[in-house]
């Protein structure tokens, strides 16, 4: 599948249609993150571009980053249910046109999202994260949005870690990464930049109560061959560091690039647009490697050349590189684990003056902080939840599992956030030290102790982000806390006069006659409610539970129901105390009063008591039986013309500042005729 790059809204739209919107999802089960694409997929297909990054926002904290450089064909788009049909959907590159829009529309000024600033609610007990890759960072962003206070160090100048100092330009903008670390400090995380932790005891005596360790992996492996000390032999890492920091390296005319992964294959790109001709040399087939598919395919495209089943034997050269030698070999199998046979013949020599050793990489000895180590150096956790073996330390992303994705680092970084967080709430925490056996912060343990591994957690944790209890039909992490805001949209309306929050209403039922029940609509929103019709004290309320009658037709029983509770049961005198009490607790929320009476005499004095109560507006039931008023007694008052406009003009003569609406009936020949009588 070709990687797209939308260049408008218009492009990404059709793209975003094609998508079947799966209730199961499957795309979803793919994404380390927790980021479920059929939901911002729908949001592009509306034109809610703020919404969609939003929820990519929440499920990955870098889906900028992500949108660059995630290899979808392995992640979600490699489960999309479109790819048994023609091709899959293009998540990456929609992810990308929504990330490229929201930092777009941030530079112009028209900022669509804004990060939230979470109160800090125990800020005497904060927490270090050291390290500020996409593990790091993920980790740090989660926790200040849970509330804790959170300080990254960082030895390097500026944040990023790989994604910001290794990743060439081409595939990943410096302005991305700008962007996106500057969402995570603006919610709150502290950077202590150009400072290298190298003591986590002197750190917890600093006041932090747990420490994330996401050093990465620093160390490029080497090829176990003779020559390879040989000036002209470079770290990948070297390379590419050095070529996006200065901009162009010396390599000479020709090199050769060991290795089949992601960083092999940005040094050999790397290299090649520095003007060298490149060989790769990879020891398996090309569908054995881990390297992104389509980053192979610009590889080749760019003029580099590959060379297959092949595998170091020497560097050559007398005091400098001059060549490689390579012995073919064949494989067994297909998969990793596939056995080695050499083939039989003369080894094959590259001429080379640059030789860059992409073959692995390690965390270095200084990267794991005196922490306990498993064989290979990695730290070593002794739960999914990164705890180590040092009480409040955790650890995780590439320096405890080796070089990963980002979005699989930023996962992580969630879930172990989630973790920390559980611990600096747990009753265990403050009293672990009087419960069990005191342990040092720091073990003794070298590279290959086993001891390493056999800790056993003092307390256990609550379900957490990304755990294996998530229910579905897959175990896709959840999504982490809201990153911005909610968008606040005005929904306000104006009628007669009175402004309303939104136009939503309560209409006179019986929820409205029960003053707790008005105050819960009022909390969950609602704009305003019109308080159950009422009248003066003194009036009769025979209330006929349940308050519905069978209606017949031609002698055919229960045809239909009718609502005959009709009126309040509650006199005006107890009307007047709740619409005052209701405007003196929710003073922004509008107050309907709903009225009916007998004679002038009694609409007037309605009006009047409401107005003076702090009423917005006046509703007059012209739907509801008025008594012996009008030509009719006991119809309606809305189904007699001459009454509606007389007593209309009773109450808007009794109603000095407040606007009046007549509720008419449905059951006239003509509601025409009637609403030209009220407004006269």
């Amino acid at each position: 599948m070709t990687r797209h790059r939308f260049a408008s809204e218009a492009l990404a739209r059709e793209e975003a249609l094609r998508c079947l919107l799966c209730d199961d999802s499957p795309c979803r089960c793919g994404c380390p993150a927790g980021v479920d694409p059929r939901l911002f997929i729908r949001r592009i297909r509306f034109g809610d571009l703020a919404g969609a990054a939003r929820l990519l926002r929440r499920g990955n904290i870098l889906y900028g980053v992500s949108g660059y450089v995630c290899p979808s064909r392995r992640t979600c788009a490699a489960k999309c249910t479109h790819e048994q049909l023609d091709r899959p959907i293009d998540i990456l590159g929609l992810q990308r046109f929504v990330a490229d829009w929201e930092r777009t529309e941030t530079a112009a000024g028209r900022a669509p999202t804004t990060p939230r600033r979470v109160p800090v609610r125990d800020p005497a007990r904060p927490v270090a994260v050291v390290g500020s890759g996409p593990a790091g960072l993920a980790c740090a962003a989660e926790l200040a949005l849970r509330g804790r206070p959170v300080t990254v160090f960082e030895a390097a100048e500026r944040a990023g870690g790989m994604v910001r100092r290794v990743i060439p330009a081409f595939r990943l903008p410096e302005e991305v990464v700008d962007f996106e670390v500057g969402v995570v400090a603006r919610l709150g995380v502290q950077f202590r930049l150009g400072t290298a932790v190298t003591d986590l005891a002197a750190l917890r005596d600093q006041g932090f109560a747990a420490v994330f360790v996401a050093t990465g992996t620093w160390a490029a492996r080497k090829l176990g061959v003779p020559g390879e000390e040989l000036p002209g032999v470079v770290s990948p890492l070297a390379l590419l560091e050095n070529a996006r920091r200065a901009g162009a390296v010396e390599l000479g005319p020709r090199v050769v690039v060991i290795g089949g992964g992601d960083v092999a294959l940005d040094a050999a790109r790397v290299a090649r647009r520095l003007g060298a001709e490149v060989t790769l040399v990879y020891r398996r087939s090309r569908e054995a490697m881990p390297a992104y598919g389509q980053e192979v395919e610009e590889a080749l495209e760019e003029g580099i050349e590959f060379l297959f089943n092949a595998i170091p034997e020497a560097v050559l050269g007398e005091g400098r590189v001059a060549g490689l030698r390579l012995r073919r070999v064949r494989w067994d199998g297909p998969g990793r684990t596939a056995l080695k046979h050499e083939i039989h013949g003369k080894p094959l020599e590259l001429e080379a003056e640059t030789i860059v050793a992409a073959v692995g990489l390690d965390p270095r000895p200084a990267d794991t902080l005196g922490l306990p180590v498993v064989r290979g150096g990695w730290i070593a956790s002794v739960d999914r939840h990164g705890r180590t073996d040092a009480d409040g330390v955790f650890a995780g992303g590439d320096v405890v599992n080796g070089p990963g994705t980002v979005v699989a680092a930023v996962g992580e970084g969630k879930r172990i956030a989630a973790a920390i967080d559980d611990y600096l709430d747990s009753p265990a925490d403050a009293t672990a030290k009087q419960d069990a056996p005191t342990k040092p912060l720091l073990s003794t343990a070298v590279p290959g102790d086993a001891a390493a591994k056999q800790s056993t957690p003092t307390k256990s944790l609550a379900p957490v982000v990304g755990s294996a209890s998530a229910s579905g039909p897959c175990a896709a992490p959840a999504p982490g806390s809201e990153v911005y805001e909610r968008p606040r949209a005005d929904l306000s309306v104006e009628f007669c006069g009175v402004r309303f929050a939104n136009p939503f209403v309560l209409a006179a039922a019986p929820p409205s006659d029960d003053l707790e029940m008005v105050r819960d609509a009022f909390r969950a929103g609602w704009a305003g409610a019109v308080l159950k019709t009422t009248s003066v004290e003194g009036t009769s309320v025979p209330l006929a539970y349940p308050m519905m009658s069978s209606l017949e037709i031609d002698g055919r029983r229960v045809v239909g129901l009718g609502n005959i509770d009709l009126i309040s049961e509650h006199h005006i005198d107890a009307i007047e105390q709740r619409v005052a009490a209701l405007k003196r607790e929710f003073p922004d929320r509008v107050v309907i009063g709903s009225i009916m009476g007998a004679k002038k005499e009694d609409w007037q004095q309605l009006v009047r008591r409401l107005e003076a109560a702090g009423a917005d507006l006046i509703e007059c039931s012209f739907s509801c039986p008025q008594g012996t008023l009008g030509s009719r007694p006991g119809a309606m008052l809305g189904q007699d013309v001459e009454a509606s406009r007389t007593v209309a003009g009773w109450v808007k003569q009794a109603a000095r500042h407040i606007p009046v609406v007549i509720k008419l009936t449905p059951q006239v020949a003509d509601v025409v005729e009637v609403a030209r009588a009220v407004l006269s």
